[in-house]
């Protein structure tokens, strides 16, 4: 039913708080956890004996970026929905999945799609519930970390873009804009996501990797592309401020 995804660089304490958070989920059903494992000095055998109610896959191998680790795990899973994590990201609490069951069961979703609490090293955020499309004209409000997504998705508008470097998810959202799939929002936070990965203190980059992404996938004119890259630098430059 699902299967979970997981980039992992290094073998730390991150990864193990992730493995251990999933593994207390109120779920009946067996989950599938694909690790591709960049830390070739850990080949992570011994999660399979600690976490038996977890089916482990794991890749030790390296991979170009978390695009490529991401893509290889969809190519293997064996599920209709699948999530993914950074080592680090939990769920927010253990009924998550229990809660969304009935919805992971309808082969007609092709995305589910959940709140995320967003992690900072002084606060924390929960995310606004997805409504409509057009939210996704000026900024990712639907993040990786909020959504399980069928795997039909993928055979229909292809895999992560391995030459985006923080905005993956953003770019394979954008791609179905024009034809938006069967989806339902949920009123409820799915996950922890921290705000310490390849991203953090890189705003400004991730915004003009934002303004590719429209203009690659033709979502909105020159003009209006150039406003949005225009006000939300604006926006940032002001909180910056605020903050010294």
């Amino acid at each position: 039913m699902v299967t979970i995804i997981i980039a992992n660089k290094f073998v730390n304490l991150k990864l193990f708080k992730t493995i251990k958070n999933i593994s207390l989920q109120k779920f009946s059903n067996k989950l599938e956890i694909i690790i591709i494992n960049k830390d070739k000095k850990n080949n992570l055998n011994y999660l399979k004996t600690n976490f038996l109610n977890l089916n482990f896959v794991i890749i030790n191998e390296n991979d170009k970026n978390i695009s490529d680790a991401f893509n290889k795990g969809v190519k293997i899973a064996k599920n209709n929905f699948l999530f993914f994590m950074g080592a680090g990201d939990t769920f927010y609490d253990d009924k998550v999945l229990k809660d969304i069951y009935k919805d992971l069961a309808n082969p007609k979703l092709m995305m589910i799609i959940g709140k995320v609490n967003v992690l900072s090293e002084k606060k924390s955020i929960v995310s606004k519930r997805f409504k409509n499309k057009y939210s996704l004209l000026t900024r990712l409000s639907i993040p990786h970390q909020g959504v399980f997504m069928n795997i039909r998705y993928f055979k229909m508008f292809g895999h992560f873009d391995t030459k985006l470097k923080f905005a993956m998810d953003y770019d394979l959202i954008l791609r179905s804009f024009k034809k938006f799939q069967k989806f339902k929002s949920v009123d409820r936070i799915i996950c922890n996501w921290r705000l310490d990965g390849i991203g953090k203190n890189k705003t400004s980059k991730i915004l003009e990797e934002y303004n590719y992404i429209r203009k690659k996938n033709n979502i909105l004119n020159p003009f209006l592309r150039k406003l949005i890259l225009v006000y939300s630098k604006i926006k940032l430059n002001f909180k910056t401020y605020l903050k010294i």
